[in-house]
C-alpha cells in the first residue's frame, strides 16, 4: 500500500525551509504570512502561498508571473508545464545573487 502524502505538511516544510534559507541574503526581505511567505527583492515581490482547496503552492513572481504547483512524485511541479518549482526559484533567485542551498529543495 502506498503511503499517503500530506500535501499541506510538505508545503509548510518547503516554505519554512525556503524562508530560512533566503533570510541569510541581504538582497531579499522575507516575511512570513498565514499559509505562505512574501519575498521582497529589487525586481519586486514574490508571494508563495499554500492553497488548501487545491493542495497546491501558488507562486506570484515579478519576473515570470503566476504559477500553480502540485505535489507529484515527490516534487512540486507546475500544473501547466510540469516545470519544477525548485528550478524556477533557483533560476530567478540566482539572478539576484542568491544561490539557494540544495537542502531547501528536498522533496520540492
Amino acid at each position: 500500500m502506498a503511503a499517503v502524502v500530506n500535501h499541506q505538511s510538505q508545503a509548510e516544510k518547503f516554505l519554512v525551509s525556503l524562508a530560512d534559507n533566503l533570510m541569510s541574503f541581504s538582497e531579499v526581505e522575507v516575511d512570513e504570512l498565514p499559509e505562505g511567505i512574501s519575498i521582497l527583492t529589487q525586481q519586486g515581490e514574490y508571494l508563495l502561498h499554500y492553497h488548501k482547496t487545491t493542495d497546491q503552492i501558488w507562486v506570484s513572481s515579478p519576473l515570470s508571473g503566476a504559477h500553480h504547483f502540485s505535489y507529484q512524485q515527490n516534487y512540486w511541479l507546475c500544473t501547466r508545464t510540469a516545470f519544477p518549482l525548485r528550478t524556477l526559484l533557483c533560476k530567478e533567485f540566482s539572478l539576484l545573487g542568491c544561490h539557494l542551498q540544495e537542502s531547501v529543495f528536498l522533496n520540492a
